[in-house]
């Protein structure tokens, strides 16, 4: 930005919270034109931006379907599932109505501020709750389903059957 003729008001950089109760680094910028010699100076049309915006939302309406397909599968199946994640993933998917048919037993999510309370009328368990249940469970996060997977089979030595979204 600098080299474009702008200069720092102000800047912070500081970690947010995300699904999972990982912290992300987010990084805020106030910039200002340095010269005051613009007038007149026409506006660069960012064009990579707008097309990489595109491509995103191409993939994400493809993710989506995908995403729809398995969660008709599994309502057909009629397969008793715990569901893993009770962050803004799943509660998008609720809120869309997109998990209504699943035969959902239960809701774990490591966030200890969400255990112990109830999402669609089920209780969201600690991940160490999971210990005799036998229910298969579908990992319900884009950014973390990896890190789960592991905590599943590594951490908690857990068999079930485990089903990702990605």
């Amino acid at each position: 930005m600098r080299r474009e003729g702008f200069e720092e008001e102000a800047c912070a950089m500081y970690p947010a919270e995300s699904g999972g109760g990982h912290r992300l680094p987010v990084l805020d910028a106030l910039l200002r034109r340095k010269d005051t010699q613009t007038a007149g100076v026409r506006p660069f049309k960012d064009t990579e931006s707008e097309l990489a915006l595109e491509a995103y939302i191409e993939i994400s309406k493809e993710r989506d379907a995908r995403l729809d397909s398995l969660l008709a599968k599994l309502a057909k199946s009629q397969k008793e599932i715990i569901v893993w994640g009770a962050g803004t993933h799943t509660q998008r998917l609720l809120a869309e109505g997109r998990m209504e048919d699943l035969h959902i037993s239960a809701f774990v999510d490591a966030n200890p501020h969400l255990q112990g309370s109830r999402v669609a009328g089920r209780p969201i368990l600690a991940p160490l709750e999971l210990k005799g249940h036998t229910e298969a469970i579908l990992i319900s996060s884009y950014a973390f389903q990896e890190e789960i997977r592991a905590q599943i089979r590594e951490s908690l030595g857990l068999d079930n059957e485990i089903i990702t979204c990605y």
